[in-house]
């Protein structure tokens, strides 16, 4: 996969308003457009550049103005034309400016006039034809049309609960260094006071493999979920910890309870403890909205809520290396946006799409984020886990989670969302797991009050349906435990109940009561 996702061919007369459109795919749909001004390198053979570029690119735009077609551009699209005839899989799209002639005039290229076109011909502002543009990039079917005459804004439908948000108590569960084959479980904090127990291993070496495995590969079902949270609850909720626990829920009523997990053992991370089940109910905890399960990382000095004033700053960085599978990262570019778009000037997303090294910390420098959402792949260099940007070339690079953390550390960044995907390989391996989520400890110990990593690989449309929702919540400055929780429905929705992308997010806590964000 190239580095960029589509060439734009154009006229040198018609440039000013290609790169419009270029800034337009790059700051609204999350692409990367490769437009010779942007790319090409001062002092080396420009046309050894263009072709490297045309060859690498899935998807050719060309510009058709009032110019008409320029005699490089000509080259251009012949090429890409050539390369369509042998690789159906590639795309070459015509895109007609303004003052560009009728495509059906036979003095045009018979190719223009028998593709179907992207008419900006009614102006460069046109939005039917900017989304008819991304989806032709993209592969897809742009939908119908918006219409003609701009229509009144429909009402949409509002994520904001339709009652109060009820009040969470903290029931803190501290898991100590083994013992003899056990772990010491204390409780720390709970309406029901404190009390002790201790905690076994529900499974094996093999068979945790073996259970991890299906979970990162998609091989789950109701069954095998409801199986792995039973026998977490049992192994936790034992002796004193159960009657507080049952005691603390009888207590709070109609309100809620946060149940704080504090794992001192590093292996205790590998497990996935956001399937755990009610003991008594044999429901399933995350999905209750009675209880915010959270991994709590208690510090001397707790990162206080910071005072926003608009905008809320959300610093989107996205990668694909060309030695990784390809993912959606534009996709789940384009749902943020749509998200927090109702909010106006309230929200304002910074795309960084082939995040590298330098630009990931020049735009951390430059553009003081609030939250920084990272789509790509995770990694494991053998120590600790890692984020995979591109490189210069569009290949792979290694970003360590402590790098990161100094990175992050003197910044307003207060929340971090990590959807790094594993590799099977990576989740099978306990101990390789661990270090993967360990990246998120690392972040909070830098200063962030909180940071949400992702479990279990989670497919393109889940990801855009956590984002979505997590940030529709979020820009209404509620706590992030709540928006997590609401995002799990949004997943249980779109993936349904055999699947286990809804206990996919964990949440990784500093800030005590889950506050961020004040106005």
């Amino acid at each position: 996969m190239s580095r960029y996702d589509v060439f734009l061919s154009h006229n040198n007369h018609d440039k000013a308003a290609v790169e419009v459109l270029a800034h337009r795919l790059m700051d609204k749909a999350g692409l990367m457009p490769f437009l010779d001004r942007w790319h090409l390198v001062p002092g080396e053979p420009w046309q050894e550049a263009i072709e490297e570029a045309l060859d690498a690119c899935q998807t050719v735009a060309v510009f058709l103005g009032p110019a008409g077609i320029g005699s490089w551009e000509n080259e251009e699209m012949r090429s890409a034309i050539e390369e369509r005839v042998r690789d159906k899989s590639r795309r070459v799209i015509p895109v007609l400016l303004p003052g560009a002639p009728d495509p059906r005039e036979k003095r045009l290229p018979r190719f223009l006039r028998r593709t179907t076109w992207v008419d900006f011909r009614g102006g460069l502002d046109d939005e039917n034809a900017f989304q008819r543009l991304v989806a032709g990039i993209r592969g897809v079917a742009p939908g119908p049309d918006l219409g003609g005459e701009p229509r009144p804004a429909m009402p949409r439908p509002t994520l904001a609960p339709a009652r109060p948000i009820p009040h969470y108590h903290d029931f803190e569960l501290q898991v100590g260094d083994p013992r003899r084959g056990r772990y010491p479980v204390r409780v720390v904090e709970s309406p029901a006071g404190e009390g002790e127990s201790s905690l076994r291993l529900p499974f094996a070496d093999d068979e945790l493999s073996t259970v991890l495995t299906r979970l990162e590969e998609g091989k789950a079902n109701s069954a095998l979920l409801a199986d792995v949270g039973e026998r977490l609850s049992a192994a936790l909720f034992t002796g004193d910890v159960r009657a507080r626990y049952a005691e603390s829920v009888g207590r709070v009523g109609d309100d809620g309870l946060r149940l704080r997990l504090r794992l001192d053992p590093p292996e205790l991370q590998a497990l996935p403890w956001e399937l755990l089940r009610d003991p008594e109910k044999r429901e399933a905890l995350a999905l209750s909205k009675r209880v915010l399960i959270v991994r709590y990382l208690p510090v001397p000095r707790p990162s206080p809520p910071i005072a926003v004033e608009p905008p809320l700053r959300l610093l989107v960085a996205t990668a694909s290396p060309t030695d990784y599978l390809p993912l959606d990262v534009g996709g789940e570019v384009a749902a943020i946006k749509d998200a927090v778009r109702p909010l106006g000037n309230q929200v304002q997303v910074i795309p960084v799409p082939h995040a590298t090294k330098q630009t990931l910390r020049q735009h951390l420098l430059d553009d003081d984020p609030h939250v920084l959402h990272f789509v790509g792949h995770g990694d494991f260099d053998g120590q600790e886990g890692t984020l995979v940007l591109e490189d210069e070339r569009g290949r792979g690079e290694r970003l360590a989670g402590t790098t990161l953390a100094t990175l992050l550390k003197g910044t307003n960044v207060r929340l971090a969302l990590l959807n790094a995907c594993l590799s099977a390989a990576d989740a099978a391996g306990p101990n390789r797991r661990a270090a993967m989520l360990g990246v998120g400890p690392a972040l909070v110990d830098a200063g962030l009050g909180a940071v949400i990593g992702v479990q279990f690989s989670l497919p393109d449309a889940s990801g855009v349906a956590l984002a979505r929702d997590f940030y529709a919540m979020l820009a209404r400055l509620l706590p992030v435990d709540v928006c997590v929780s609401r995002a799990r429905e949004a997943l249980l929705l779109e993936a349904g109940r055999d699947s286990r992308d809804w206990a996919a997010p964990v949440l990784f806590l500093r800030a005590p009561d889950g506050v961020l964000f004040v106005s």
